[in-house]
């Protein structure tokens, strides 16, 4: 090789190497002729045990080239062809482009490789908390409306049942309108909290307090099957929450845990702090920079998969019997959470359980406390 293609050479090899996704050349047939250091990160290769091979050859996993394969296209379009490819668990857009001599002739392409993972995760995150805002506001509205109806069926049921004598055998029918009545109206408490229309009486709240009030019915809840520890970070800080709300989310989640745990297994409550250092950061996209007390419930069930996961908060879904619940626990609890100002993920995968992680943003140390008893 003479002096000026060695230099050409090295020059261009310096040029791959400072880019930061990763790019190869490919030969006509469809073999590496170059790649760099940020390629050879991605396949987890040394660049020199990549030249003269296939792609497919290179990659456990990896297809030989089909028709959704961009460099098998552009050998037939001779123009530049894109696709998004998955593999080993990781998002990819991978793009060819024809590299001609001077007659038009193809003599090779340049392959480029951007990893989009955790641009996936954050658009799947950004169209999964849309969803669940549109359902939270139409529950929301539909409970209103719903709510005002019942409001007219049980003050005319009370003013029939006012008027019937004592003894009348017609007031047992009208007290189970009321009674029915009742439960509805229940109901459409639990759809206003879902659609944060519920009012609340935030106040400077401490996690580990209430947790702590709260282990004795816990334990009689999650039965003598379930193993159930609790391990509380001190100091822990406080958080702003309606301390009854705050109650009902534990209690949702650990039912749920239950459940998800008929032969019995182990659950643990435990409080932490974390800490989000930027907006949009994966897995906690809906919660802006600061601090947070971070409360999880963790299970030893049967687990969900990914199309459960992406449901898990969707009004009257549900995995269990008609006659164990319509799926409103959960909701719930997401609707709580997010009228408290926090954010909830899940971690969970068939026969592995569940862990449930709910972050409060902390109540500044400063900060002057609402007047009443401390929670």
């Amino acid at each position: 090789m003479g002096t000026t293609r060695r230099l050409s050479h090295e020059r261009c090899e310096a040029v791959l190497d400072a880019l930061g996704h990763g790019v190869c050349l490919l030969t006509p047939e469809g073999r590496i002729e170059q790649a760099n250091r940020a390629m050879a990160a991605m396949w987890g290769k040394p660049a020199r045990e990549m030249v003269g091979r296939a792609p497919h050859e290179v990659l456990p996993g990896l297809a030989p080239p089909s028709a959704a394969c961009p460099f098998y296209r552009l050998r037939k379009s001779l123009r530049r062809e894109s696709a998004e490819w998955q593999w080993a668990g990781r998002w990819y857009q991978v793009t060819a482009d024809p590299i001609f001599d001077r007659k038009g002739k193809l003599t090779g392409a340049v392959v480029t490789m951007v990893d989009n993972t955790e641009r996936k995760l954050l658009e799947e995150q950004l169209r999964h908390s849309h969803k669940m805002e549109a359902i939270g506001r139409l529950a929301g509205v539909l409970a209103h409306d719903f709510s005002n109806l019942l409001t007219m069926i049980s003050g005319y049921g009370q003013m029939l049942l006012d008027g019937l004598p004592a003894r009348d055998p017609g007031r047992k029918d009208v007290e189970a309108m009321l009674e029915a009545a009742g439960r509805a109206t229940h109901l459409t408490r639990q759809l206003l909290t879902i659609g944060r229309r519920q009012p609340v009486r935030p106040r400077s709240l401490d996690l580990n307090r209430l947790v702590s009030r709260l282990e004795r019915i816990l334990r009689r809840v999650a039965g003598r099957r379930i193993q159930l520890s609790v391990a509380l970070k001190r100091p822990l800080g406080r958080i702003k929450a309606d301390p009854t709300q705050i109650e009902q989310v534990i209690m949702n989640l650990v039912v749920n845990a239950r459940d998800a745990m008929p032969k019995g297994g182990r659950l643990t409550i435990e409080t932490s702090q974390t800490q989000v250092k930027k907006d949009g950061a994966p897995g906690r996209p809906d919660l802006p920079p600061g601090r947070y007390i971070r409360l999880t419930v963790r299970d030893t069930g049967s687990g969900m998969d990914a199309d459960t996961r992406s449901h898990l908060f969707e009004p009257f879904f549900t995995t269990k019997a008609a006659s164990k619940g319509v799926g409103l626990g959960l909701p719930i609890v997401y609707g709580i959470v997010r009228q408290s100002g926090g954010g909830i993920e899940v971690d969970s995968e068939p026969g592995q359980g569940a862990a449930f992680r709910v972050s409060f943003p902390m109540w500044p140390a400063g900060a002057s406390r609402r007047r009443g008893p401390a929670q």
